[in-house]
């Protein structure tokens, strides 16, 4: 196996795992949104178009994985995360 399959399999592992987690989380604050309160429901109805985001930009990053890996990698860590926080912070509302 070359060094550049080794980076792709690397760029893969860690997209999936990106994937991964912000699928979790938002299926867990999406559990807990029948007892959620009219300003979380608010902030929910506003993350879904980034989450409609994110998921399209990952088609695409599988898509494009072959000629832009490192680069792509990092601009989905950043959304990832970002949106990992607000899922978060969805959570801690609803645990007050």
């Amino acid at each position: 196996m070359s060094d550049i399959d080794d980076l792709l399999d690397y760029i893969k592992s860690e997209l999936q795992e990106i994937w991964e987690c912000v699928e979790q989380a938002r299926d867990e604050a999406r559990v807990q949104m029948h007892l959620a309160k009219a300003e979380t429901q608010n902030e929910w109805q506003n993350l879904e178009p980034r989450y409609n985001e994110f998921a399209q930009q990952m088609r695409k990053v599988r898509e494009e994985l072959e000629r832009d890996g490192e680069e792509i990698l990092d601009a989905t860590r950043v959304l990832g995360k970002d949106l990992l926080n607000s899922y978060d912070r969805i959570k801690g509302i609803l645990a007050a």
